[in-house]
Protein backbone atom coordinates (compact mmCIF):
# COMPACT_ATOMS: atom_id res chain seq x y z
CA UNK A 1 0.00 0.00 0.00
CA UNK A 2 0.89 3.55 -1.34
CA UNK A 3 2.32 5.33 1.84
CA UNK A 4 0.32 8.14 3.01
CA UNK A 5 2.48 10.84 2.17
CA UNK A 6 2.88 9.85 -1.33
CA UNK A 7 -0.46 10.01 -1.64
CA UNK A 8 -2.16 12.70 -3.39
CA UNK A 9 -5.03 14.24 -0.69
CA UNK A 10 -7.41 16.03 -3.71
CA UNK A 11 -8.31 12.17 -4.09
CA UNK A 12 -10.37 12.00 -0.77
CA UNK A 13 -13.04 14.34 -1.60
CA UNK A 14 -13.76 12.19 -4.57
CA UNK A 15 -13.71 8.99 -2.48
CA UNK A 16 -15.92 11.09 -0.19
CA UNK A 17 -18.66 11.87 -2.99
CA UNK A 18 -18.34 9.22 -4.44
CA UNK A 19 -19.48 7.07 -1.22
CA UNK A 20 -22.12 9.55 -0.84
CA UNK A 21 -23.96 9.89 -4.05
CA UNK A 22 -23.88 5.77 -4.66
CA UNK A 23 -22.67 7.01 -8.40
CA UNK A 24 -19.65 8.30 -10.47
CA UNK A 25 -21.83 10.07 -12.47
CA UNK A 26 -23.70 11.89 -9.21
CA UNK A 27 -20.30 12.56 -8.12
CA UNK A 28 -19.27 14.29 -10.69
CA UNK A 29 -22.02 16.39 -11.24
CA UNK A 30 -21.89 16.99 -7.16
CA UNK A 31 -18.20 17.94 -7.87
CA UNK A 32 -18.63 19.95 -10.51
CA UNK A 33 -15.97 17.43 -12.54
CA UNK A 34 -16.38 15.40 -15.52
CA UNK A 35 -17.39 11.89 -15.19
CA UNK A 36 -14.11 10.32 -16.41
CA UNK A 37 -12.01 13.03 -14.24
CA UNK A 38 -13.54 10.91 -11.16
CA UNK A 39 -12.98 8.08 -12.81
CA UNK A 40 -9.37 8.65 -13.16
CA UNK A 41 -9.15 10.01 -9.79
CA UNK A 42 -10.64 6.59 -8.50
CA UNK A 43 -8.58 4.14 -10.46
CA UNK A 44 -5.67 5.90 -9.19
CA UNK A 45 -6.79 5.65 -5.68
CA UNK A 46 -7.78 2.16 -6.20
CA UNK A 47 -4.07 1.56 -7.09
CA UNK A 48 -2.82 3.47 -4.48
CA UNK A 49 -4.96 1.63 -2.08
CA UNK A 50 -4.80 -1.90 -3.63
CA UNK A 51 -8.61 -2.41 -3.33
CA UNK A 52 -11.44 -1.60 -5.69
CA UNK A 53 -13.32 0.79 -2.83
CA UNK A 54 -16.68 0.58 -5.48
CA UNK A 55 -18.14 -2.09 -6.97
CA UNK A 56 -20.56 -1.62 -9.69
CA UNK A 57 -24.27 -2.73 -8.52
CA UNK A 58 -27.85 -2.45 -10.70
CA UNK A 59 -28.46 1.24 -8.87
CA UNK A 60 -24.74 2.89 -9.42
CA UNK A 61 -21.83 1.38 -7.23
CA UNK A 62 -21.44 0.25 -3.66
CA UNK A 63 -18.59 0.45 -1.21
CA UNK A 64 -16.48 -2.35 -0.74
CA UNK A 65 -15.69 -3.62 3.47
CA UNK A 66 -12.52 -0.99 3.10
CA UNK A 67 -14.56 1.73 1.60
CA UNK A 68 -16.98 1.60 4.97
CA UNK A 69 -13.94 1.01 7.13
CA UNK A 70 -12.32 4.39 5.57
CA UNK A 71 -15.25 7.12 5.19
CA UNK A 72 -15.60 7.49 9.08
CA UNK A 73 -12.17 8.96 9.13
CA UNK A 74 -11.99 10.78 5.54
CA UNK A 75 -15.39 12.13 6.70
CA UNK A 76 -13.53 13.46 9.88
CA UNK A 77 -10.38 14.90 8.68
CA UNK A 78 -11.69 16.56 5.55
CA UNK A 79 -14.59 18.31 8.24
CA UNK A 80 -11.69 19.43 10.23
CA UNK A 81 -9.78 20.88 7.13
CA UNK A 82 -13.07 22.73 6.41
CA UNK A 83 -13.21 24.22 9.54
CA UNK A 84 -9.15 24.97 9.18
CA UNK A 85 -10.18 27.17 5.98
CA UNK A 86 -13.20 28.49 7.72
CA UNK A 87 -10.94 29.62 10.69
CA UNK A 88 -8.68 31.36 8.97
CA UNK A 89 -10.92 32.91 6.37
CA UNK A 90 -13.36 34.17 9.51
CA UNK A 91 -11.11 33.86 12.66
CA UNK A 92 -13.03 34.40 16.08
CA UNK A 93 -10.45 34.10 19.20
CA UNK A 94 -13.54 33.15 21.38
CA UNK A 95 -14.01 29.88 19.47
CA UNK A 96 -9.81 29.33 19.60
CA UNK A 97 -8.97 26.03 20.64
CA UNK A 98 -5.04 25.64 20.73
CA UNK A 99 -1.83 24.82 22.77
CA UNK A 100 0.51 27.62 21.75
CA UNK A 101 3.99 26.69 22.84
CA UNK A 102 6.33 29.09 23.81
CA UNK A 103 10.09 29.20 24.11
CA UNK A 104 10.43 31.77 27.10
CA UNK A 105 13.35 32.09 29.59
CA UNK A 106 12.80 32.03 33.04
CA UNK A 107 12.48 35.64 34.00
CA UNK A 108 10.50 36.44 31.24
CA UNK A 109 8.12 33.88 31.47
CA UNK A 110 7.47 35.22 34.93
CA UNK A 111 7.23 38.81 34.26
CA UNK A 112 5.00 37.96 30.80
CA UNK A 113 2.74 35.30 31.49
CA UNK A 114 1.13 36.39 34.19
CA UNK A 115 -0.81 39.57 32.14
CA UNK A 116 -0.88 37.79 28.25
CA UNK A 117 -2.90 34.52 30.22
CA UNK A 118 -5.15 37.12 31.86
CA UNK A 119 -5.85 38.30 28.41
CA UNK A 120 -6.48 35.86 26.28
CA UNK A 121 -8.20 34.35 28.51
CA UNK A 122 -10.93 37.73 28.51
CA UNK A 123 -10.91 36.79 24.52
CA UNK A 124 -10.11 33.07 24.56
CA UNK A 125 -11.00 31.23 27.17
CA UNK A 126 -10.57 27.64 25.64
CA UNK A 127 -6.71 28.80 24.52
CA UNK A 128 -3.98 26.61 26.30
CA UNK A 129 -0.07 27.53 26.78
CA UNK A 130 2.81 25.51 26.82
CA UNK A 131 5.82 27.24 27.91
CA UNK A 132 9.36 25.87 27.03
CA UNK A 133 13.24 26.90 27.43
CA UNK A 134 14.76 25.91 24.13
CA UNK A 135 18.38 26.74 24.13
CA UNK A 136 19.36 29.43 21.12
CA UNK A 137 21.49 26.81 19.09
CA UNK A 138 18.20 24.97 18.58
CA UNK A 139 15.56 27.68 18.85
CA UNK A 140 15.65 27.75 14.50
CA UNK A 141 15.23 24.20 14.43
CA UNK A 142 12.57 23.88 17.07
CA UNK A 143 10.59 26.75 15.22
CA UNK A 144 10.86 24.80 12.32
CA UNK A 145 9.88 21.78 13.20
CA UNK A 146 6.95 23.01 14.57
CA UNK A 147 7.65 22.12 18.30
CA UNK A 148 7.50 25.69 19.49
CA UNK A 149 5.14 28.29 18.30
CA UNK A 150 6.32 31.66 18.73
CA UNK A 151 9.98 32.62 20.96
CA UNK A 152 10.74 35.85 22.97
CA UNK A 153 14.66 36.17 23.06
CA UNK A 154 17.72 37.96 22.56
CA UNK A 155 19.27 38.26 19.66
CA UNK A 156 19.72 34.43 17.72
CA UNK A 157 21.40 34.24 14.62
CA UNK A 158 19.01 32.87 12.01
CA UNK A 159 18.18 32.16 8.57
CA UNK A 160 15.09 33.66 6.27
CA UNK A 161 13.02 30.73 7.39
CA UNK A 162 12.78 32.47 10.66
CA UNK A 163 11.05 36.27 10.81
CA UNK A 164 12.02 38.50 13.70
CA UNK A 165 10.71 41.81 15.51
CA UNK A 166 12.42 43.65 17.87
CA UNK A 167 10.20 44.13 20.56
CA UNK A 168 12.15 45.39 23.97
CA UNK A 169 15.34 47.38 24.85
CA UNK A 170 16.88 47.20 28.02
CA UNK A 171 19.23 48.11 30.31
CA UNK A 172 21.59 45.58 32.10
CA UNK A 173 22.46 46.17 35.74
CA UNK A 174 23.93 45.11 38.89
CA UNK A 175 22.34 43.56 41.76
CA UNK A 176 24.05 43.34 45.32
CA UNK A 177 22.94 42.69 48.93
CA UNK A 178 22.20 45.69 51.09
CA UNK A 179 24.68 45.89 53.26
CA UNK A 180 27.25 44.74 50.60
CA UNK A 181 30.81 46.09 50.73
CA UNK A 182 31.38 47.82 47.58
CA UNK A 183 28.23 50.14 48.60
CA UNK A 184 30.29 52.22 50.68
CA UNK A 185 33.11 52.69 47.92
CA UNK A 186 32.44 54.35 44.18
CA UNK A 187 30.79 52.20 42.13
CA UNK A 188 32.58 51.92 39.28
CA UNK A 189 34.53 49.01 36.86
CA UNK A 190 37.07 48.81 39.32
CA UNK A 191 34.61 47.74 41.94
CA UNK A 192 32.44 45.73 39.42
CA UNK A 193 35.73 43.50 38.96
CA UNK A 194 37.01 42.99 42.69
CA UNK A 195 33.44 40.77 43.61
CA UNK A 196 32.88 37.43 42.36
CA UNK A 197 29.95 36.92 40.37
CA UNK A 198 26.94 34.56 39.84
CA UNK A 199 26.09 33.58 35.75
CA UNK A 200 23.04 33.34 34.74
CA UNK A 201 22.69 30.44 31.69
CA UNK A 202 21.27 27.43 30.44
CA UNK A 203 24.44 26.33 28.75
CA UNK A 204 27.11 24.52 30.71
CA UNK A 205 29.45 26.70 29.60
CA UNK A 206 30.14 29.90 27.51
CA UNK A 207 30.45 33.60 27.75
CA UNK A 208 27.07 35.69 29.02
CA UNK A 209 26.69 39.15 27.17
CA UNK A 210 28.50 40.47 30.01
CA UNK A 211 31.28 38.56 29.57
CA UNK A 212 31.28 39.33 26.03
CA UNK A 213 31.14 43.45 26.71
CA UNK A 214 34.05 43.46 29.69
CA UNK A 215 36.04 41.33 26.93
CA UNK A 216 35.74 44.41 24.27
CA UNK A 217 37.75 46.31 26.99
CA UNK A 218 40.18 43.40 27.69
CA UNK A 219 38.70 42.75 31.16
CA UNK A 220 37.60 39.67 32.75
CA UNK A 221 35.29 38.93 35.90
CA UNK A 222 35.33 36.02 38.34
CA UNK A 223 32.83 33.82 38.26
CA UNK A 224 31.91 31.39 41.02
CA UNK A 225 28.33 29.99 40.43
CA UNK A 226 26.87 29.22 37.63
CA UNK A 227 22.98 29.12 37.78
CA UNK A 228 19.93 28.19 35.44
CA UNK A 229 17.28 30.58 37.21
CA UNK A 230 17.79 34.17 37.62
CA UNK A 231 15.59 33.95 41.01
CA UNK A 232 17.53 31.54 42.73
CA UNK A 233 20.69 33.00 41.51
CA UNK A 234 19.51 36.36 43.01
CA UNK A 235 18.57 34.62 46.56
CA UNK A 236 22.13 33.47 46.57
CA UNK A 237 22.97 37.19 45.96
CA UNK A 238 20.70 38.23 49.08
CA UNK A 239 23.12 35.87 51.49
CA UNK A 240 26.24 36.45 50.21
CA UNK A 241 28.94 38.94 48.21
CA UNK A 242 28.53 37.90 45.07
CA UNK A 243 26.90 40.31 42.33
CA UNK A 244 24.71 39.64 40.14
CA UNK A 245 24.27 40.89 36.24
CA UNK A 246 20.80 41.46 34.65
CA UNK A 247 18.12 42.80 32.20
CA UNK A 248 16.69 46.00 34.41
CA UNK A 249 13.08 44.54 33.44
CA UNK A 250 13.87 41.33 35.44
CA UNK A 251 15.98 43.09 38.24
CA UNK A 252 13.27 45.51 39.34
CA UNK A 253 10.87 42.73 40.53
CA UNK A 254 13.23 40.92 41.81
CA UNK A 255 15.36 43.99 43.86
CA UNK A 256 11.95 45.17 45.60
CA UNK A 257 11.02 41.08 46.57
CA UNK A 258 14.45 40.30 48.41
CA UNK A 259 15.09 43.74 49.41
CA UNK A 260 18.70 43.82 47.46
CA UNK A 261 20.03 47.32 45.82
CA UNK A 262 20.23 47.54 41.75
CA UNK A 263 23.37 49.51 40.14
CA UNK A 264 23.98 50.36 36.43
CA UNK A 265 26.06 47.91 34.86
CA UNK A 266 29.22 50.36 34.63
CA UNK A 267 29.74 50.02 30.73
CA UNK A 268 27.45 53.10 28.73
CA UNK A 269 26.90 50.30 25.51
CA UNK A 270 25.88 47.73 28.37
CA UNK A 271 22.07 47.18 26.47
CA UNK A 272 20.16 44.33 25.68
CA UNK A 273 17.51 44.03 22.77
CA UNK A 274 14.51 41.81 22.90
CA UNK A 275 12.70 40.15 20.16
CA UNK A 276 9.96 37.64 19.08
CA UNK A 277 11.13 34.87 16.81
CA UNK A 278 8.50 32.62 14.75
CA UNK A 279 9.04 30.68 11.51
CA UNK A 280 7.96 31.95 8.25
CA UNK A 281 5.92 28.95 7.31
CA UNK A 282 3.24 30.16 10.25
CA UNK A 283 3.30 33.76 9.01
CA UNK A 284 -0.13 33.84 7.68
CA UNK A 285 -1.60 32.01 10.71
CA UNK A 286 -4.11 34.32 12.51
CA UNK A 287 -4.37 32.52 15.71
CA UNK A 288 -0.48 33.25 15.58
CA UNK A 289 -0.92 37.04 14.47
CA UNK A 290 -3.53 36.98 17.09
CA UNK A 291 -1.34 35.97 20.03
CA UNK A 292 1.29 38.09 18.84
CA UNK A 293 -0.44 41.33 18.95
CA UNK A 294 -1.55 40.13 22.56
CA UNK A 295 1.88 40.08 23.78
CA UNK A 296 3.31 43.17 22.08
CA UNK A 297 -0.11 44.85 23.92
CA UNK A 298 0.96 43.18 26.83
CA UNK A 299 4.57 44.80 26.56
CA UNK A 300 3.77 48.25 25.76
CA UNK A 301 0.61 48.57 28.02
CA UNK A 302 0.75 51.91 30.16
CA UNK A 303 2.35 50.30 33.29
CA UNK A 304 3.28 47.31 31.91
CA UNK A 305 5.63 44.78 33.83
CA UNK A 306 8.91 44.79 31.82
CA UNK A 307 9.75 48.72 31.87
CA UNK A 308 12.14 50.31 29.21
Amino acid sequence: MTPLHRLDLNLFPVFEAIYREGSITAAADALHLTQPAVSHALARLRTALDDELFQRSRRGVRPTAMANQLIGPVRLALAQLQQGVDTSRHFEPGRLQETFRLSLRDMMEALLMPPLVQRCQAEAPEVRFNCLSISREKLVHELASGRIDLAADAWVAHDDSVIHEKVLEDDLVCLLRSEHPALSEAWDMQALLAWPHIQVSSREQGLGLEDQILARRGLRRRVQVRSAHYFSAAMMVASSDLLLSLPRSFALPISRELGLVMRPFPEASARLEYFLYWHRDQDSSPALAWLKQNLLQTIRAPGRVIPT
